[in-house]
């Protein structure tokens, strides 16, 4: 069976009980090293040095006990023992072999979780051939875990195929993952809980009150603007963005930043603990994943928190480099007996079984762990049987950070986990999560796809709703909560003239501008321009001012015309009926929304990608040109079978307009102009008022005479992932090509004084890098005479940014180098 209680509940006492109430003759005990003198001292009469009993035997009665600990121990295993006790770590194939010989009749494996990956892991593989011996009468095998499914899924096999060894015998990894995630869930749980005994601390012992509180940490202005620049910084890859974020999170001097710098969470760290002193006792502080810089090492932030706590407050650490057993335990004593007030460090990674911090009446989490189990553990080392007051539990979080990335994916994975061990049914998207997380190799979660929202740049994040607008259809876009308009509007402001979009809304306002040269009959005084799903007046915003106010801006999501340049100019509207005369429209214009239509789909009568076009010619002059541009990596499927379907529109492809405008590494898009040619019969006609009925029903008559063929010049695709990388696109463009022709970026005044601003301060970075032969050979001094803010050191190199006021920020990288 496996007994799954709660930490504190002795697992072991009910193990070795269990042992001597059946009367087996000898019990082999598997266990990680840390933990094998508790072994020793639970098979044993022995006491404390207050006098207390720690073994489970009274004196006389204690069993021979064999302890393996190194090659020569394994001559004594011809002799009889009531107990062999060895290490994990120990489990290789010579032990193993020697271990397979004797007769034992209980195996207990202790923290079986540890074990892991059946595939991949020989202690893993080596205690199931150990298992294989429990078989027939009297043979009984016990597993011990406080945290079952401590981080993945597939940490769960091994414990299915110790309690069922003959059911899932030739079962691998992927397979019985799998099983657990897709199987028979009423299955998975009758085999579970039939052998599985769970209690929990709370319902099982009367224990002191727990107060859990989370304390919430506002980033300072400069802090936000750092870490804005590392989530645009895409050169770094999301594992490497993580760990930047996390160590800049809990020290920025981790990164290089100028000394003196300090975080916001150190400085609440501080402060929480200037103040808890006052009343509490004794608290111990969690480190995990990152120690040296924060609880070791130079620039620790132990060493500050010292200077500023009285005298009285005594400051230990427990870590990997404080390997002495004995000073260990000492400082869990003193938690417990010393008359002293005293703060106790610990990281995360020394907190496993057997300790005990029970002495302390409060525990604060710096940063949390990576499973919502090891934060019960680290919790459970305080909050355990010998504590005598209460314990107040708090964790340090900051706002609008990774750290709230990671806090939302644990929670959803644990719901989905939870649900899984209790025979819950789950949704598709909680699987899908479990089978992801299982096929990480790491232990952690800092590769994880699943934390895209908090580690990608402004840029990924627009791009991730494209993505979710993906064909999704006007329908879908009307009906967006309030929150998602805002945020998607909120991302655009974020993001400045120094972005992608900004530079495609140029492009489009220097087209617009050269067809207007070839055409002098047109001037900007009798011109009217329609920019269909603008985003907050984007082509307004980048176009020469002398189109400026014959500009419309129209989309569906009001909360971008929240800051509107021209009230009178913006309004509310679908690409699929809009609010405009027919036959009024010079320019039309639709940037990174026409893959947002939903696809053609004949059997369901659905043609909206086909009522976009017709709106587009409804709208727009005999001669009146439509752009539609998209994204890099989008582009028309079948080009050929566009061409053929616009002229059954009314369009023919002006072809000198149209194809991949190419700004080389900064910015490029797939762009396609069309000219009205004729109107669409009675869909123009002035004889007919149609309403958005009648235009459905007119665009399904349309599409039922096209047929399958020709409308399959509709369909779009995305491009193969890394095809159509770009680099730096937060940089304006200055030109691009078409078609093998240049173009100059035609400028209004405020866009040339941004365009001027950052060309500078790239120079003026560029230079300073030169004269110090790199990045972080520069004085601060010199790097602040310049305008930057400073530098930092990120996993791959450093980087050096400056700040431009209504752009965004001008990066100037350093060489890639990876650090050791």
């Amino acid at each position: 069976m496996l007994i799954a209680d709660e930490m504190g509940l002795g697992k072991s006492a009910s193990a070795i009980l269990a042992k001597e109430y059946l009367g087996l003759k000898c019990g082999l005990i598997v266990t990680p090293s840390n933990v094998v003198s508790t072994w020793k001292n639970y098979l044993s009469s022995n006491k404390n040095k207050e006098g207390n009993q720690v073994g489970y035997f009274k004196s006389g009665l204690e069993p021979n006990v064999l302890i393996l600990e190194n090659p020569e121990d394994i001559q004594k295993l011809d002799r009889p023992y009531d107990y062999i006790l060895v290490s994990q770590e120990k489990l290789n194939d010579r032990y193993t072999d020697s271990l397979g010989k004797v007769d034992f009749d209980m195996l207990i494996v202790d923290e079986v979780h540890k074990l892991k990956n059946i595939e991949e892991g020989i202690r893993s593989e080596n205690i199931i051939k150990l298992a294989e011996k429990i078989q027939g009468a009297d043979k009984y095998l016990a597993m011990l875990s406080g945290t079952p499914v401590p981080n993945k899924i597939k940490d769960l096999a091994i414990i299915l195929k110790l309690l069922y060894p003959k059911k899932y015998k030739d079962y691998g990894d992927k397979e019985l993952v799998n099983r657990i995630i897709y199987g028979d869930i009423m299955d998975l749980r009758e085999e579970l809980f039939s052998r599985m005994q769970i209690k929990e601390l709370a319902t099982s012992i009367e224990m002191p009150p727990l107060f859990e509180e989370d304390i919430k940490i506002e980033l300072s202005p400069e802090e936000k603007e750092v870490y804005q620049i590392l989530l645009e910084e895409d050169e770094l890859t999301a594992t490497e963005k993580i760990i930047t974020f996390r160590q800049f999170l809990m020290n920025p001097q981790l990164l290089g930043i100028e000394p003196g710098f300090e975080g916001s969470k150190v400085t609440k760290l501080k402060e929480t603990l200037a103040e808890d002193i006052k009343a509490k006792d004794k608290i111990v502080v969690f480190v995990n994943s990152y120690i040296d810089g924060v609880i070791r090492g130079k620039n620790n932030i132990v060493e500050k928190i010292q200077k500023e706590l009285p005298i009285n407050v005594v400051i230990k650490s427990i870590h990997g480099e404080v390997r002495n057993n004995e000073e260990r335990k000492k400082i869990e004593k003193d938690l417990k007996m010393s008359a002293e007030k005293m703060i106790v460090f610990v990281s995360g990674q020394t907190a496993d079984v057997g300790v005990d911090f029970s002495g302390a009446d409060e525990q604060i989490f710096y940063n949390e762990p990576w499973s919502k189990y090891e934060k019960r553990q680290q919790q459970g080392r305080s909050y355990r049987e010998g504590l005598k007051g209460p314990l107040t539990v708090k964790t340090l979080m900051t706002s609008g950070t990774i750290e709230e990335g990671i806090r939302r994916y644990i929670n959803a994975k644990e719901r989905a986990i939870e649900k899984l061990l209790k025979g819950i049914d789950r949704t598709r998207a909680e699987n899908i999560l479990l089978e992801k997380d299982s096929r990480s190799r790491r232990n952690d979660i800092e590769t994880n796809e699943e934390l895209s929202r908090d580690y990608m740049n402004d840029w990924e994040k627009l791009m991730l709703h494209f993505g979710e607008g993906w064909e999704a259809g006007d329908e879908w876009f009307k009906s967006l909560p309030e929150e998602k308009k805002s945020s998607y509007a909120e991302l655009y402001k974020r993001l400045g003239g120094l972005t992608y979009q900004g530079n495609n809304a140029r492009v489009s306002a220097s087209l617009i501008t050269h067809m207007m040269n070839e055409k002098p009959k047109i001037t900007p005084e009798n011109m009217r321009i329609l920019d269909i799903a603008s985003g907050p007046e984007m082509l307004k915003r980048y176009a020469p001012k002398e189109l400026n106010g014959r500009m419309y801006s129209l989309d569906i999501n009001e909360k971008h015309f929240e800051e509107t340049l021209d009230k009178r100019r913006t309004f509310k509207s679908s690409y699929l009926d809009l609010p405009v005369r027919g036959g009024s429209v010079d320019y039309y214009n639709i940037s990174f929304a026409f893959h947002q239509t939903k696809p053609i789909k004949i059997y369901k009568k659905n043609y909206e990608r086909l009522q976009v076009l017709a709106e587009m010619n409804r709208v727009l002059k005999i001669g009146g040109r439509g752009i539609i541009s998209e994204v890099h990596n989008i582009e028309f499927a079948n080009f050929e079978k566009f061409e053929k379907l616009i002229k059954n529109l009314g369009f023919k492809i002006i072809k000198e307009y149209s194809g991949e405008v190419d700004g080389e590494e900064n910015y490029r898009a797939h762009f396609i102009t069309l000219e009205k040619i004729n109107e669409i019969s009675e869909y123009n006609s002035d004889k007919i008022k149609f309403n958005d009925i009648n235009k459905k029903k007119y665009i399904k008559e349309l599409g039922d005479k096209f047929g399958k063929e020709l409308l399959s010049g509709l369909e779009i695709k995305k491009m193969p992932k890394g095809k159509s990388r770009l680099k730096d696109q937060r940089r304006i463009i200055e030109g691009f090509r078409l078609k093998g022709r240049e173009f100059k970026i035609v400028f209004n005044k405020e866009d040339k004084k941004l365009f001027i601003a950052e060309q500078q301060a790239i120079k003026d970075g560029e230079n300073l890098k030169q004269k110090y032969k790199g990045i972080e050979n520069i004085p601060l001094e010199e790097i602040k005479k310049i305008g930057f803010e400073r530098k930092l050191e990120t996993p791959g190199y450093y980087l050096l940014y400056k700040i431009i006021k209504n752009g965004g920020a001008v990066v100037i990288r350093g060489d890639r180098k990876r650090r050791k």
